[in-house]
């Protein structure tokens, strides 16, 4: 009971880690001790229906710790290095060391970080498994979103937080709208969560619609084309894979889509069409032998954190740096593919993409508590297409709330059989 309500206290404290590093590296710590220990002291059906679960999210957690891993071991392979630290460190004329692992240190911290949210998405799953608890903690992560979004409003007219907050807010406000659709199906869905014992439909509306407001807010507060239609996504997505009957998505069906949708991305950054490709994804349009002038490099190693190799083509980053950027930070998408390769790039692709199936399957089972993996797969969805506009998602505040969504769609994209 301890552990599980261990779970509850770190959703409902994650907006702690709005005031900054420290605070950060407290909720990390912690989310690692309750995951670990939850997983040491869980019986073995627990153990085994969790992982029946979190199995759909097992590619992603995998590459998500295996990148820092390769980029601290001294046979790093040649494919996350990239010509781009050589070009900063010509124009610079300084040596930056070699291209895997700048920072060893910051590479170590990157990594703390992803196992501790790995460790809290686990113990989400795990204590998401019973119904009760599944609707508890979406009430709680939605409460959670609208703490955020006070915080981050607050703090911005009364300067009680120093970084840029409006990417991340912008982001909390679109999660917050998708989630408020879930607790709306709940609530009037039928054989609702709210006929749980102990819940209440007009508690689970009114904190719908204080959800919805605040997110519409939060959107209007920096609006642009790309979030609003991400938001539009993800409550389409939410609605019909929560109410309308979808086709059964078989596993064999999921490996074909995501390896289809896979190859057809590389062919767009790599192949023929790369242009095209580039051109949508806002992350090419310069010429491979296009020269790296001493700003370009300084503000390139500003804005990226040196969480591992800064990998990635100069060709394919240079927009962001160019005299048209101005100095608006690169989107999530960029740096993901500054910091972990091509390969890391197209490899988080395809695991993101197989988990969003993996949930609209579990949601395609026409059970009872669809909206739960439909608000996982739809915040999936979102997050995907967001990253490649704002650097939202590289805030900790998100990750956290992605995290904790997720593992209820984990948990609950089976409740069709039971």
């Amino acid at each position: 009971m301890g552990t599980r309500a261990a779970v509850f206290v770190l959703v409902l404290v994650a907006p702690a880690v709005l005031f900054g590093e420290i605070a950060d590296w407290c909720f990390s710590a912690a989310a690692a001790a309750v995951g670990i220990a939850m997983l040491l002291t869980a019986s073995r059906a627990s153990l085994s229906r969790t992982w029946v679960g979190f199995r759909a999210a097992a590619p992603m957690a995998a590459i998500l710790t295996a990148i820092p891993v390769l980029q601290l071991a001294p046979w790093a392979p040649s494919l996350l290095t990239s010509p781009i630290w050589n070009q900063a460190s010509q124009a610079l004329r300084v040596d930056l060391g070699r291209s895997i692992s700048l920072v060893p240190g910051a590479t170590l911290s990157s990594l703390a970080s992803l196992i501790a949210l790995i460790a809290l998405a686990t113990a989400t799953t795990l204590v998401a498994g019973d119904r009760r608890d599944a609707f508890w903690l979406l009430r709680a992560a939605g409460l959670t979103i609208l703490i955020m979004l006070a915080l981050l409003m607050a703090g911005g007219w009364l300067s009680l937080i120093e970084s840029d907050h409006r990417p991340i807010l912008s982001l909390l406000g679109s999660l917050g709208v998708v989630v408020a659709t879930a607790l709306g199906v709940a609530a009037f869905g039928r054989r609702a969560s709210t006929d749980t014992p102990g819940s209440s439909r007009p508690i689970t509306l009114a904190l719908a619609a204080l959800l919805a407001a605040a997110g519409v807010l939060a959107q209007l507060s920096q609006p642009g084309v790309v979030g609003l239609i991400a938001t539009a996504a993800g409550i389409i997505l939410c609605l019909l894979a929560a109410r309308l009957p979808l086709p059964r998505i078989g596993g064999r069906v999921v490996l074909a889509i995501t390896t289809a949708t896979t190859l057809l991305a590389i062919a767009l950054a790599f192949g023929t069409g790369r242009d095209a490709g580039a051109a949508l994804t806002s992350m090419a349009t310069a010429r491979q032998d296009r020269a790296m002038t001493a700003q370009d490099a300084q503000r390139m190693l500003a804005d990226t954190p040196p969480l591992g190799t800064g990998a990635g083509t100069l060709d394919f980053i240079a927009a962001a740096y160019g005299s048209r950027a101005g100095h608006r930070p690169p989107s999530a998408a960029i740096e993901a593919y500054v910091e972990f390769g091509a390969v890391g790039g197209m490899a988080l692709l395809a695991a993101g993409l197989f988990l969003a199936l993996k949930l609209l399957a579990g949601a395609a089972r026409r059970g009872r508590d669809r909206h739960y993996p439909a608000c996982a797969a739809a915040v999936i969805a979102l997050i995907m297409i967001r990253s490649f506009s704002d650097p939202g998602l590289t805030g900790a505040a998100p990750q956290i709330v992605v995290a904790v969504l997720v593992g209820i769609g984990l948990a609950q994209r089976r409740s069709a059989e039971s």
